[in-house]
């Protein structure tokens, strides 16, 4: 059981701050992966070097 749900039903938080705080839980996994997604292209090209636009043939850049 999440620890918001548990919190709420012991009463250590308001239902507002419940609704909240599990509003924001939702958004971030989705931040993640958009900057995952994001990123994964310019990974390579940072630490191997490799021209995203010749990935196909593996070149690198000089």
């Amino acid at each position: 059981m999440p620890l918001l749900e548990l919190r709420k039903r012991e009463k250590l938080i308001t239902e507002e701050n419940y609704v909240d705080l599990t509003a924001e839980l939702e958004i971030l996994p989705k931040m993640l992966t958009a900057l995952i997604k994001g990123t994964d292209g310019n990974l390579a090209q940072d630490a191997y070097g490799v021209d995203q636009r010749n990935r196909q043939t593996g070149a690198v850049e000089q």
